[in-house]
């Protein structure tokens, strides 16, 4: 044995070198577009939750503070202390503060409801 040692490149025709790299250039071509399409998949399943996300709006909370009055809250949130505003923090909270309007208590956590159309 001539201690020569041989490389494939060496062994193939050149008309086989040429269809070989022909192939292997489309493999990574077609691995670039299969990339490139999960790529996209994602990045629109990544868009259409944000979009549910937004959607579902997650509801705002305050948790009460001594001194505070469901007319303060309502001040500071929709920017009126008026009987509706203040009503309709407490008829979405009324199993947490009870069946007196007038006394909350600090601690408690109050979920504050969108506006409806008819008080905005």
């Amino acid at each position: 044995m001539s201690g020569k040692k041989f490389n494939i490149k060496d062994i193939i025709k050149p008309s086989q070198k040429d269809k070989s790299e022909k192939d292997s250039k489309a493999v990574v071509k077609e691995a670039t577009s299969k990339r490139e399409a999960v790529r996209q998949k994602l990045q629109d399943a990544k868009a259409s939750v944000v979009n549910v996300i937004e959607e579902i709006k997650p509801t705002k909370t305050h948790v009460v503070k001594a001194g505070e009055t469901l007319s303060h809250i309502a001040l500071n949130y929709y920017g009126k202390a008026t009987p509706p505003y203040y009503q309709l923090i407490y008829q979405h909270n009324r199993d947490v503060i009870g069946d007196n309007i007038n006394i909350i208590v600090p601690g408690q956590k109050l979920v504050i409801p969108d506006l409806p159309e008819e008080l905005k």
